[in-house]
């Protein structure tokens, strides 16, 4: 894609407000570089209005939120399907755009027909496999245009095959990898809270941390369960909600510590950066077994230089092959993995300052970049 150019960037899911943009290294990059060329950007996102991606992002991108409540009142599935892309027509029919980026199963449906329409170039982000979600217009829609796309990128090596075999119509066409992580210049947005005095707790504690969904998924249940088990001198951090968990007294801890509100990027980096190590451990289902460099909290938290514990998945063997941290089979094995890290921090920490830079997202933007763009 040489010169500058007039692109259009949609982000979306059948769920409004869901996992936004703004927190997905793996997207909101691609936005930040394209504008770093000089293009200009709308960016499309299902989600409430909000001033938190113009902070971030340039002059030269212009958020535009499809939010609309009308649209978003006839559930997730057909009724939806139809409203949403009439509403996206109606306010893109007169806009003439040089290429199309979609990412989310509404994203990519959106943009590919924007990218049929301008009969121009689309390209195809997938951030979740099309076959994981049970609303069949969506799912079928997504391959459809995905099929359409000039190339496609995923989060993980691991992901690449699994595309292809679901998506058989992208056989032909190159897909890439971006990693989940933040970019190089974010190493310097770091804010200067001492966490310790702001959670009042004495110097000689060390902050396990959580940052993420609290699901099933995420094994928040083993979690809170054992983390009591380790030694005194650690305290688990948890930043998200706890729902449910306020009403499970048995869960509750005085090692263990909720911060419910949302940590814009610089308190959440310090938080990371003092942190002992951040807890990365998925459930064995659906298609997590292929996470890999999509776990935005795994790769967030080696980029500013903080072990991580995970599960034993062959896409994350680039931890334990680099010293990254602890891949770990079974539940139980949370206690001693975090002791093991405690006990060998410092080399943890140098493992991963000297071998990280392979895995920046930089790098393989540039891979992309040099091949295709």
């Amino acid at each position: 894609m040489s010169g500058t150019k007039k692109i259009a960037f949609v982000y979306g899911r059948p769920y409004f407000n869901s996992a936004k943009l703004l927190y997905m290294p793996f997207g909101i990059n691609v936005v930040k570089l394209l504008a770093e060329q000089g293009n200009t950007i709308d960016l499309y996102l299902t989600q409430n209005f909000t001033e938190e991606y113009k902070k971030i992002l340039p002059s030269n991108v212009t958020p535009i939120f499809l939010d609309k409540k009308k649209v978003w009142s006839h559930g997730s599935g057909r009724g939806l399907f139809y409203l949403l892309n009439s509403y996206f027509w109606n306010l893109t029919r007169t806009k003439k755009y040089d290429a199309v980026w979609g990412i989310g199963q509404a994203g990519t449906v959106l943009g590919g027909k924007l990218a049929n329409r301008n009969k121009v170039p689309f390209y195809y982000l997938s951030d979740e496999f099309p076959d994981i979600s049970y609303l069949k217009i969506w799912k079928e829609n997504e391959k459809k245009y995905a099929a359409t796309a000039k190339f496609f990128v995923v989060p993980d090596e691991s992901r690449l095959p699994v595309t292809l075999q679901q998506i058989p119509d992208l056989k032909n066409t190159p897909g890439f990898t971006l990693p989940n992580m933040p970019l190089k210049i974010d190493l310097n947005n770091v804010s200067s809270i001492n966490w310790h005095n702001k959670l009042g707790l004495s110097p000689n504690k060390k902050i396990v941390m959580y940052a993420g969904g609290i699901t099933s998924e995420n094994q928040i249940d083993y979690l809170l369960t054992l983390f009591p088990a380790t030694r005194n001198e650690f305290v688990l951090v948890l930043v998200g909600k706890m729902g449910n968990y306020k009403k499970i007294k048995d869960l509750h801890s005085e090692r263990i510590i909720w911060i419910e509100e949302e940590l814009p990027d610089n308190d959440l980096h310090s938080l990371i950066s003092q942190s002992l190590c951040s807890m990365c451990y998925y459930a064995d289902f659906l298609d997590l077994k292929y996470v890999g460099k999509s776990s935005g909290k795994l790769m967030r938290s080696l980029l500013f230089g903080t072990p991580v514990i995970s599960t034993k998945f062959d896409s994350l063997s680039f931890v334990e092959e680099n010293k990254f941290g602890v891949l770990i089979g079974k539940p139980y094995e949370l206690i001693e993995a975090i002791h093991t890290i405690d006990r060998d921090i410092q080399k943890y920490k140098a493992s991963i300052k000297e071998n990280i830079s392979k895995y920046n997202y930089e790098v393989y933007w540039d891979i992309m970049k040099n091949s295709i763009l």
